[in-house]
Protein backbone atom coordinates (compact mmCIF):
# COMPACT_ATOMS: atom_id res chain seq x y z
CA UNK A 1 0.00 0.00 0.00
CA UNK A 2 1.32 3.38 -0.81
CA UNK A 3 -0.43 6.95 0.13
CA UNK A 4 0.83 9.50 -2.46
CA UNK A 5 -0.44 13.45 -1.08
CA UNK A 6 -1.95 15.55 -4.07
CA UNK A 7 -2.49 19.18 -2.01
CA UNK A 8 0.50 19.41 0.13
CA UNK A 9 4.29 20.03 -0.27
CA UNK A 10 6.91 17.39 0.96
CA UNK A 11 7.60 18.70 4.13
CA UNK A 12 3.80 19.35 5.09
CA UNK A 13 3.48 15.97 4.27
CA UNK A 14 6.47 14.78 6.40
CA UNK A 15 4.95 16.93 9.36
CA UNK A 16 1.71 15.05 9.18
CA UNK A 17 3.57 11.49 9.33
CA UNK A 18 5.40 13.16 12.58
CA UNK A 19 2.08 13.87 14.24
CA UNK A 20 0.79 10.71 13.49
CA UNK A 21 3.62 9.50 15.72
CA UNK A 22 4.01 5.91 13.82
CA UNK A 23 0.38 5.17 13.16
CA UNK A 24 0.11 4.63 9.52
CA UNK A 25 1.85 1.53 8.49
CA UNK A 26 2.61 2.28 5.09
CA UNK A 27 4.92 4.15 2.81
CA UNK A 28 3.77 7.52 1.39
CA UNK A 29 5.23 9.85 -1.57
CA UNK A 30 4.30 13.46 -2.19
CA UNK A 31 3.97 14.64 -6.08
CA UNK A 32 6.85 16.68 -5.95
CA UNK A 33 7.62 20.31 -7.20
CA UNK A 34 8.24 20.80 -10.73
CA UNK A 35 11.88 22.65 -11.29
CA UNK A 36 12.88 25.47 -9.21
CA UNK A 37 9.44 26.63 -8.65
CA UNK A 38 7.84 25.25 -5.86
CA UNK A 39 4.54 26.80 -7.02
CA UNK A 40 4.54 24.69 -10.27
CA UNK A 41 3.31 20.66 -8.62
CA UNK A 42 3.38 17.95 -11.01
CA UNK A 43 0.12 16.71 -9.87
CA UNK A 44 0.77 13.72 -11.33
CA UNK A 45 -1.60 11.21 -8.82
CA UNK A 46 -4.17 14.24 -9.68
CA UNK A 47 -4.02 14.11 -13.28
CA UNK A 48 -3.86 10.33 -13.93
CA UNK A 49 -5.57 9.16 -10.84
CA UNK A 50 -8.10 11.71 -9.31
CA UNK A 51 -9.60 13.34 -12.30
CA UNK A 52 -9.68 10.19 -14.77
CA UNK A 53 -11.35 8.54 -11.84
CA UNK A 54 -13.66 11.50 -11.53
CA UNK A 55 -12.67 11.57 -8.08
CA UNK A 56 -12.22 15.47 -6.43
CA UNK A 57 -12.37 14.54 -2.88
CA UNK A 58 -9.60 13.55 -0.25
CA UNK A 59 -8.86 10.98 0.96
CA UNK A 60 -9.44 8.65 -1.55
CA UNK A 61 -8.00 5.10 -1.89
CA UNK A 62 -7.71 3.10 -5.36
CA UNK A 63 -7.44 -0.76 -5.30
CA UNK A 64 -5.60 -2.71 -8.17
CA UNK A 65 -5.66 -5.70 -8.84
CA UNK A 66 -3.24 -8.39 -10.18
CA UNK A 67 -4.03 -7.62 -13.73
CA UNK A 68 -2.86 -3.92 -12.92
CA UNK A 69 -7.02 -2.51 -13.27
CA UNK A 70 -8.39 -0.38 -11.18
CA UNK A 71 -10.67 -2.66 -9.64
CA UNK A 72 -12.28 -0.63 -6.88
CA UNK A 73 -12.33 3.68 -5.79
CA UNK A 74 -13.74 4.72 -2.56
CA UNK A 75 -12.98 5.96 0.96
CA UNK A 76 -10.29 4.29 2.65
CA UNK A 77 -12.41 3.75 5.49
CA UNK A 78 -14.24 1.39 3.40
CA UNK A 79 -11.56 -0.43 1.66
CA UNK A 80 -11.54 -3.33 3.81
CA UNK A 81 -13.91 -5.25 2.35
CA UNK A 82 -13.13 -4.76 -1.04
CA UNK A 83 -9.26 -5.37 -0.64
CA UNK A 84 -10.04 -8.79 0.82
CA UNK A 85 -12.47 -9.67 -2.21
CA UNK A 86 -9.58 -8.42 -4.56
CA UNK A 87 -6.47 -10.25 -2.90
CA UNK A 88 -8.44 -13.65 -3.13
CA UNK A 89 -9.82 -12.92 -6.27
CA UNK A 90 -13.15 -13.09 -5.73
CA UNK A 91 -13.99 -9.68 -6.98
CA UNK A 92 -16.95 -9.30 -9.56
CA UNK A 93 -14.93 -6.51 -11.32
CA UNK A 94 -17.79 -5.83 -14.07
CA UNK A 95 -20.36 -5.49 -11.03
CA UNK A 96 -18.21 -3.06 -9.34
CA UNK A 97 -17.71 -1.20 -12.45
CA UNK A 98 -21.57 -0.86 -12.93
CA UNK A 99 -22.07 -0.11 -9.56
CA UNK A 100 -19.71 2.81 -10.43
CA UNK A 101 -21.06 4.12 -13.30
CA UNK A 102 -24.54 4.14 -11.51
CA UNK A 103 -22.56 5.76 -8.77
CA UNK A 104 -21.70 8.55 -11.00
CA UNK A 105 -24.77 8.87 -13.13
CA UNK A 106 -26.99 8.78 -9.89
CA UNK A 107 -24.70 11.66 -8.77
CA UNK A 108 -24.15 13.67 -11.52
CA UNK A 109 -20.83 13.53 -11.05
CA UNK A 110 -19.70 14.18 -14.67
CA UNK A 111 -21.38 17.51 -14.66
CA UNK A 112 -19.81 18.93 -11.51
CA UNK A 113 -16.25 17.31 -12.25
CA UNK A 114 -16.63 19.30 -15.69
CA UNK A 115 -17.63 22.58 -13.52
CA UNK A 116 -14.95 22.41 -10.88
CA UNK A 117 -12.33 21.38 -12.87
CA UNK A 118 -12.82 24.68 -15.82
CA UNK A 119 -13.47 26.73 -12.70
CA UNK A 120 -9.94 25.29 -11.03
CA UNK A 121 -7.88 25.97 -14.49
CA UNK A 122 -9.68 29.48 -14.67
CA UNK A 123 -8.90 30.31 -11.22
CA UNK A 124 -4.89 28.90 -11.55
CA UNK A 125 -4.32 31.66 -13.93
CA UNK A 126 -6.33 34.52 -12.00
CA UNK A 127 -9.25 34.33 -14.85
CA UNK A 128 -12.15 34.63 -12.60
CA UNK A 129 -14.45 35.80 -15.17
CA UNK A 130 -13.50 32.72 -16.88
CA UNK A 131 -14.28 30.50 -13.84
CA UNK A 132 -17.78 32.39 -13.32
CA UNK A 133 -18.75 31.77 -17.29
CA UNK A 134 -17.73 28.17 -16.83
CA UNK A 135 -20.34 27.80 -14.02
CA UNK A 136 -22.87 29.74 -16.21
CA UNK A 137 -21.75 26.70 -19.13
CA UNK A 138 -22.02 24.22 -16.38
CA UNK A 139 -25.42 25.12 -15.02
CA UNK A 140 -26.79 25.99 -18.56
CA UNK A 141 -25.91 22.00 -19.50
CA UNK A 142 -27.97 21.32 -16.35
CA UNK A 143 -29.93 24.02 -14.35
CA UNK A 144 -30.51 21.54 -11.34
CA UNK A 145 -26.81 21.82 -10.38
CA UNK A 146 -27.34 26.12 -10.40
CA UNK A 147 -28.09 26.03 -6.71
CA UNK A 148 -24.71 24.04 -5.90
CA UNK A 149 -22.72 26.04 -7.79
CA UNK A 150 -24.18 29.53 -6.55
CA UNK A 151 -22.25 30.65 -3.71
CA UNK A 152 -18.26 29.58 -5.61
CA UNK A 153 -20.40 32.07 -8.68
CA UNK A 154 -21.09 34.85 -6.27
CA UNK A 155 -17.45 34.46 -4.36
CA UNK A 156 -16.11 34.51 -8.32
CA UNK A 157 -18.08 37.08 -9.39
CA UNK A 158 -16.58 39.28 -6.98
CA UNK A 159 -13.49 38.48 -7.93
CA UNK A 160 -14.02 39.36 -11.39
CA UNK A 161 -15.51 42.75 -11.02
CA UNK A 162 -11.85 43.37 -8.68
CA UNK A 163 -9.86 42.59 -11.73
Amino acid sequence: MLGVTIDISPAATEAFLAEEGGSIAFSFAADAPRGDNPRMWVKWMHRNWMRASLTLGVPIAFIVDARTRVAWIGSPDEAEGPLVKVLDGAWNLEAAARAREEELAKGKVRERTKIYLAITEHCETNDFAGAVAAIDDGVMDDPELEREFAPQREGLSKLASAE
